[in-house]
C-alpha cells in the first residue's frame, strides 16, 4: 500500500507527515496484538501479512481506521505436498481494493 495524502506520498520522503509508529494492524478478534508491518524504503510502500478470511484493522494516525479481509485460492503444489496461495481479493472497508493475486501497490487516500 501506498499512503497518499495532497498528491504526495504521506509516510515517505520530503513531504512525509505521517510516522511509521502510527501505522498499526490488529486482527479483529485480537486487538491487543499488533501484526507485523513491513516498511518497504525502495517502493516507499507498506507491506500488510494477512490471512486467509481473517478481519483486520488498519489503523493510521489518528487520521482513519479501516476493516480489511483478504480471500485465498491455491495456486499451486510444490514437491513437497504444501500448498501456495494468492489473493482472489482483498476488500477494504466491504469494496475491493485488488483483486487476482493482488500484485499492484494500491494507493489508499488520506
Amino acid at each position: 500500500m501506498k499512503l497518499i495524502k495532497n498528491g504526495h506520498n504521506a509516510l515517505f520522503g520530503p513531504d512525509a507527515n505521517i510516522n511509521r509508529d502510527s501505522i498499526q494492524l490488529f486482527m479483529q478478534n485480537n486487538n491487543g496484538y499488533e501484526e507485523f508491518i513491513s516498511f518497504n524504503d525502495s517502493t516507499k510502500t507498506i507491506d500488510l501479512f494477512i490471512g486467509n478470511q481473517l478481519k483486520y484493522v488498519l489503523r493510521i494516525d489518528n487520521i482513519r481506521t479501516d476493516t480489511i479481509i483478504g480471500s485465498t485460492v491455491v495456486s499451486g503444489t510444490g514437491q513437497c505436498g504444501c500448498s501456495s496461495y494468492q489473493f482472489s481479493n482483498v476488500k477494504m472497508n466491504g469494496q475491493i481494493i485488488c483483486q487476482d493475486g493482488c500484485d499492484e501497490i494500491i494507493e489508499v487516500q488520506l
